[in-house]
């Protein structure tokens, strides 16, 4: 069961933000006893708006220099 746990979790944790949604979420489901499926509405809504914020702005992560170099370009035509 650990072996299991422990594969769900590498293939699931690919990038800062799902692994800072896996702590709050643990953390809001022991702390509140909150239902789960509010989580994965919350999750949801949390990975669509990123992925709005990464179309606008152009954030490149080097993981080696643990580096960020953010780039906006805000201009609407």
């Amino acid at each position: 069961m650990a072996v299991v746990t422990w594969e769900l979790g590498r293939a699931a944790l690919v990038d800062w933000l799902t692994v800072v949604l896996a702590i709050l979420s643990t953390l809001v489901v022991l702390r509140f006893q909150v239902n789960s499926a509010w989580l994965v509405v919350v999750g949801g809504l949390v990975g669509v708006l990123a992925q709005l914020v990464w179309q606008l702005c152009l954030i490149r992560v080097q993981s080696h220099f643990w580096s960020v170099s953010i780039s906006c370009r805000l201009s609407f035509r």
